[in-house]
């Protein structure tokens, strides 16, 4: 449905997402019949998923919000449980991006301000899960319990030593913390255990990084 978009993104300099966003919103008029509403539903989540990724919440909330909206037709009955859940879910996003959005606009005149990057920093990487965007602002808030180990892992250490060393901060965090947030902790630290895990001697050591990676894979 929206696959035309990216062909003109790709030629012309466009706002694709916008665009897109518009083009499903065409479909969605009326009371569409259930190939419409499908087509809408398998279009409309990548779309989502892509302006959350680009920081595009309010969009994303328009289209989850209009996909529930057609799953109220009794033509889209199928798609009912997943549409709410997935309005549920943008919605609890764009609710925690105003309350940073305040942050995020002091790091543009004072990139150095250690209570905006924690409040930036705990929305890429606890919220988001993108650690790549969330270290550097960690690295330089003003709680030095998270402060300490995003800059050790900013300097990505090599040696299985030092990579436990971080995975068992990491995972300490994740035991202080409750919810969503522990469980992005604890991911994240059994990427580290998983990373150092092969090159460990049997032990005790070993044994516990194995033990960590298997409660973590059973995170949903």
């Amino acid at each position: 449905m929206v696959n035309v978009v990216d062909a003109i993104g790709e030629e012309f300099e466009v706002d694709t997402l916008s665009v897109k966003q518009k083009v499903l919103a065409g479909f969605a008029t009326g009371t569409p019949h259930s190939g419409i509403i499908n087509s809408f539903m398998e279009s409309a989540n990548p779309v989502i998923d892509d302006a959350v990724e680009a920081g595009r919440y309010e969009l994303a909330l328009t289209l989850a919000q209009t996909a529930y909206r057609l799953s109220l037709q009794p033509q889209g009955t199928t798609h009912r449980r997943n549409a709410h859940q997935r309005q549920q879910e943008v919605q609890r996003l764009v609710e925690s991006w105003r309350k940073v959005k305040a942050a995020h606009d002091t790091l543009k005149t004072n990139p150095d301000d250690p209570d905006a990057n924690l409040a930036v920093g705990r929305w890429f990487c606890f919220e988001q899960g993108n650690w790549q965007k969330g270290l550097p602002h960690l690295a330089k808030c003003s709680n030095p319990a998270v402060k300490g180990p995003a800059a050790e892992e900013l300097k990505e250490p090599k040696t299985s030593d030092a990579q436990v060393e971080l995975a068992d901060t990491w995972w300490a965090l994740a035991e202080q913390s409750n919810g969503s947030e522990k469980n992005v902790l604890m991911l994240h630290a059994a990427e580290w255990y998983g990373k150092a895990s092969p090159r460990l001697p049997a032990g005790l050591g070993k044994a516990k990084a194995e033990k960590r990676l298997a409660e973590a894979a059973k995170i949903k």
